[in-house]
């Protein structure tokens, strides 16, 4: 059955990270009984909680929880099957709550954690102690599921509960530890039959709060880089597509880019960084993104499906431009004839878009093939230009043209 639970959250610190930086700590009381209140066991109370808030300044890109380590006393430890002593403790849930301005109860639920006893451990400390009924005060401690993004400048709620089974005695519980001294806290709250209320402690619940190490700053704790998402921790963009890993994942969590893959750079396969993609306008998670056949690492007019003839012509002419400024030494032959082959590409190019432009295709087609036989570097015939950037560039120009038109 499930016991009353009264109990202390200590410590949250970054699950398998020892680069945790202390947020808030509230140590419990060391001496006797002082920070156990069992006095409160008559409010049968499943869960307590207490609150604490991301200090902005220290913490200007909020911290992320990715474990959580707290202190209790463990009343009438009947079983001796576990040497320490924790036969009457099923389990734990470790909820986050952020707060939603109503003193003394937590506010939305952020995140709920079971856990199996099995997967807490537990180590005894020189707490406090029972004669009367017997028990052992613990640190104990275990990792989430799934680490919590704290927002820097919010409150949260700490809660926790002890599933207590097992039990031969009426006297078995769970405690709470508290901080101890004088300081009140009235925000400790309980909650026994899923309504929480102000408990009013004139102490507050010991914890305290670890920043999660994010070594590069894209966003994802260390610990999910390499346990979760196989991204470098040391490389805010582990794939080089221009995206950071944290915004890739979390647009394809949120359902606005699902192909999104911080390994891969490319991750529609389309020839283009999803960070160019990104730039461009054109969707990372579509080859085709205006749908009108022609891929997005070719299409002159990745937006417009019916843009495609006007932004071909547009690159026809600007190659026509292009050529008709070249040196003339970047052609073969004297002056003359240097001069005659630079007036006839460029010509014959400027042709091939007014071709395009009218509906005349496989003419405009034409007439890129024989521009590219003048500096396609056949041996069997000379080119007119000579090797070089310039011809280089040119070359690509036309080839790319050439693939495209019979696309339209």
């Amino acid at each position: 059955m499930r016991k009353r639970f009264v109990g202390s959250i200590v410590s949250l610190v970054c699950a398998g990270l020892a680069s945790a930086q202390t947020i808030e700590s509230r140590p419990p009381s060391a001496a006797g009984n002082q920070g156990f209140r069992s006095n409160l066991d008559a409010f049968s109370t499943q869960m307590l909680a207490d609150s604490f808030t991301i200090d902005a300044l220290a913490f200007p890109s909020g911290a992320t929880l990715g474990s959580v380590e707290w202190w209790g006393f463990v009343a009438d430890n009947q079983g001796a099957g576990n040497p320490l002593g924790l036969d009457d403790i099923e389990g734990f849930q470790i909820d986050v709550y952020l707060a939603d301005g109503t003193a003394g109860a937590p506010g939305t639920l952020v995140q709920s954690n079971t856990l199996p006893a099995l997967s807490v451990t537990a180590s005894p400390f020189g707490g406090p102690t029972d004669s009367q009924v017997g028990g052992q005060s613990y640190v104990f401690a275990a990792g989430l599921p799934v680490t919590v993004a704290l927002d820097a400048g919010e409150t949260y709620w700490l809660a926790i509960m002890a599933d207590v089974t097992g039990n031969t005695s009426t006297d078995a519980s769970f405690s709470w530890l508290t901080t101890g001294g004088t300081v009140p806290d009235a925000d400790v709250a309980a909650n026994t039959s899923g309504t929480w209320f102000n408990v009013g402690l004139g102490t507050s619940l010991a914890f305290s709060v670890g920043q999660v190490s994010d070594s590069d700053g894209d966003g994802l704790t260390d610990s999910d880089e390499i346990n979760i998402h196989g991204t470098d921790p040391n490389d805010a963009d582990t794939d080089d597509d221009g995206i950071d890993d944290g915004d890739e994942v979390d647009l394809a969590a949120g359902g606005d880019l699902p192909c999104l893959d911080p390994t891969n750079p490319d991750s529609d396969g389309d020839g283009l960084l999803d960070g160019d993609e990104q730039d461009a306008g054109t969707d990372p998670c579509a080859v085709d993104t205006d749908g009108d056949g022609i891929p997005d690492d070719i299409d002159p007019a990745p937006l417009d499906a019916d843009g495609n003839t006007h932004a071909l012509v547009d690159i026809i002419f600007d190659d026509a431009y292009y050529v008709h400024c070249l040196p003339l030494d970047e052609f073969h032959g004297n002056y003359w004839r240097a001069r005659a082959r630079r007036h006839a590409l460029a010509s014959v190019i400027f042709s091939s878009g007014i071709f395009l432009w009218y509906g005349y295709d496989n003419i405009a087609l034409h007439q890129l093939h024989l521009v590219r036989r003048r500096i396609d570097g056949d041996p069997s015939h000379r080119d007119w230009m000579v090797d070089g950037e310039a011809k280089d560039f040119l070359l690509e120009e036309i080839d790319f043209l050439i693939d495209v038109i019979p696309l339209l």
